[in-house]
């Protein structure tokens, strides 16, 4: 493997990203619009294709973390010190400001008990999944060593799958994705380039796992009720699966497409931002239209618009107010505000 090669996961890390981003936009515009309990076959379809973004999501951060974390004392500081301001801040932030928008849209006054309370359990904007990865965070001595105990990481993981299928762990709990995420951290940038190159190298072996995740996909049950058992344990056995598509998504992806590596340096914020936007957006179509035959292009319209002023504002602000902008990005830094802060 040459130099590129191995290169290769970061190259292409952006481009994931802002696959994800998009997949979330699609994923809460769907469910915004659409009874998923009376959609047709081809919606279900829509809807579960990007199920896969928080399993991958969370696969990837593992494997970030513990590149480079040897389970010190001294390197557990420096996580948790980074992760304040890369994760903390921006959910305490973004949270506010969607618990500013909710009573302005619902007309109510502003109560500060319960702004404490949507900040703890993210109810305006959807960043519960930033929250749990935090308390993954906190929790990175204790599965660090499980990761050199792996019968014990393997035992909970299991445990934890059981209390899924089940019912007794919830779908917003850093338990339900725990075992994706221990996988995550057992792989090494490395073992995911090799098997990308494996899964690059044999097409018939991407072929199959790409039409395996549409099989799949299309065979998940599209309901907003609770599940019964089979339904948990094909959600959570699809959301392992994810760890498939993500190796399949490293193995295909051109690392050359410079536009979007662009892109997805705004990935982050278009996950903070998409929501409210959403909501805005559908409000204003619906003043138009609340038919069913408009529908699908009220979908597609404000699929297209929460995206494009996703990036738009994010770039208005990196151009504008790039201190604002820095810190509302998790200390992200693009190539733009690289060229302008440091020349």
């Amino acid at each position: 493997m040459n130099k590129e090669q191995k290169n290769h996961f970061f190259q292409v890390l952006p481009i994931i990203n802002l696959i994800l981003a998009i997949m979330i936009i699609f994923h809460h515009v769907f469910n915004l619009n659409v009874d998923v309990d009376k959609a047709p076959m081809h919606g279900g379809i829509l809807l579960n294709i990007s199920e896969c973004a928080v399993p991958i999501f969370y696969f990837i951060s593992a494997l970030l973390f513990y590149r480079n974390f040897d389970g010190t004392k001294k390197a557990y500081v420096t996580k948790i010190k980074s992760r304040l301001f890369s994760l903390a801040l921006p959910y305490l932030i973004f949270n506010i400001l969607g618990y500013i928008k909710h009573i302005v849209f619902s007309h109510k006054s502003f109560d500060f008990f319960d702004c404490i309370r949507s900040l703890i359990i993210s109810d305006t904007v959807p960043l519960w999944f930033v929250r749990e990865l935090m308390f993954l965070v906190i929790l990175s001595p204790l599965i660090y060593q499980l990761r050199k105990k792996l019968s014990w990481g393997i035992l909970l993981s299991g445990l934890c799958i059981i209390g899924v299928v089940v019912g007794i762990i919830p779908y917003r709990s850093f338990l339900y994705w725990f075992p994706i995420y221990f996988i995550g951290s057992l792989m090494s940038v490395h073992q995911v380039e090799s098997i990308a190159q494996k899964i690059s190298d044999q097409k018939f072996l991407a072929g199959s796992l790409f039409l395996l995740y549409l099989i799949f996909a299309w065979f998940l049950p599209n309901t907003k009720e609770n599940m019964n058992y089979y339904g948990n344990f094909i959600f959570i056995t699809f959301r392992l699966f994810s760890i498939g598509f993500a190796l399949f998504l490293v193995a295909m992806i051109d690392v050359y497409h410079m536009v979007a590596q662009h892109l997805g340096e705004y990935s982050f914020f278009i996950y903070c931002v998409h929501f409210p936007l959403i909501t805005l957006i559908a409000r204003i179509l619906e003043k138009f239209s609340t038919s069913d035959q408009t529908l699908l292009v009220r979908y597609f319209v404000t699929f297209v618009l929460t995206f494009l002023l996703s990036i738009g504002f994010a770039q208005l602000l990196e151009r504008a107010i790039p201190q604002v902008w820095y810190i509302l990005n998790g200390g992200r830094k693009t190539d733009r505000y690289k060229r302008e802060r440091y020349g």
